[in-house]
């Protein structure tokens, strides 16, 4: 519910008899001075550019600058760290995948010797380490040229991502560093799986070649930004951040854009998200569409 993002006062006015003009602002972190600071210079954000500034800011984001984030020790577990069945079963899929391309009643196609491999939001690396040694395992003594492509923004889960490939302590360093050029980044680095090659990218755009490619997208999706929309008498507009200078202990608050923006108008037209005819939206009513998930899918 997009106004749960930001806290009820209402709610807890009623929940605790405190009104909203009495209460204090919560510290200020330093992503907040960092947010109001975008705001007074460029206006409002969209919710979704909100969202990743939290997400992947490079200096105050959750994903780039907090240590723990999966396994025991972190925010919460995904599955690959559970068990490495689910890696090498994704793993055996791929070789299938790949090798059924090739192969028909009729006759068995010359197979490539190289594809790509890409994963988004790839984590610790646990995942695509099981893979790797699932499909290396049913190679049927064909080790194919295999590039591994992590669209990753954060330098901390690169550096990681580095250690779990078995790359030198230099690769995990050098991608680990913020500072490192995306050149750098993406001109592959040996791993300690038999041929194979390591890339990171910060954007899925940037992945290179025509090789056969698979993608995985582990809990990747749920994770992406959204776009919240309000109907109005005047059609759908964007829902916006601004700054909150009214006393309460809440530093941000919602507003409606009062015309519309590229955005709002893909609602109407775009392939990917354009809502269907028979939608006939109330007025008052919000909705939350991840552009991202559109250009990722």
């Amino acid at each position: 519910n997009p106004n749960k993002l930001i806290v009820d006062t209402k709610q807890f006015e009623k929940d605790f008899g405190v009104k909203q003009e009495e209460l204090k602002k919560s510290p200020e972190t330093e992503l907040a001075k960092y947010l109001k600071g975008s705001i007074r210079i460029r206006g409002p954000l969209t919710v979704s550019q909100y969202f990743r500034e939290a997400l992947t800011n490079e200096k105050f984001g959750y994903y780039t600058m907090k240590d723990d984030i999966f396994g025991t020790k972190g925010d919460f577990i995904t599955a690959p760290e559970i068990s490495q069945m689910f890696g090498e079963m994704i793993g055996i899929w791929a070789r299938q995948a790949f090798n059924g391309q090739f192969k028909t009643k009729k006759k068995i196609k010359s197979a490539p010797s190289s594809f790509r491999i890409v994963e988004l939001g790839p984590g610790r690396g646990t995942l695509m380490s099981d893979l790797l040694r699932s499909v290396r395992s049913t190679s049927g003594g064909i080790d194919e040229q295999i590039s591994v492509h992590f669209v990753e923004a954060s330098p901390k889960l690169r550096s990681l991502q580095a250690r779990a490939m078995g790359c030198s302590d230099h690769v995990a360093n050098l991608v680990g560093d913020p500072v490192t050029e995306e050149s750098l980044l993406e001109q592959g680095y040996k791993s300690s799986f038999p041929s194979v090659s390591i890339h990171w990218h910060k954007e899925l755009d940037r992945v290179p070649g025509t090789d056969p490619v698979f993608i995985i997208a582990q809990e990747f999706l749920d994770a992406l930004p959204v776009n919240v929309f309000e109907y109005t008498k005047k059609g759908w507009r964007e829902i916006l951040v601004d700054i909150d200078e009214k006393q309460g202990n809440h530093h941000f608050r919602y507003l409606v854009a009062d015309a519309p923006s590229v955005s709002s108008m893909a609602l109407y037209k775009h392939p990917k998200i354009a809502l269907p005819p028979s939608f006939v939206p109330k007025i008052g009513q919000r909705i939350e569409v991840s552009l991202d998930r559109a250009l990722a899918v």
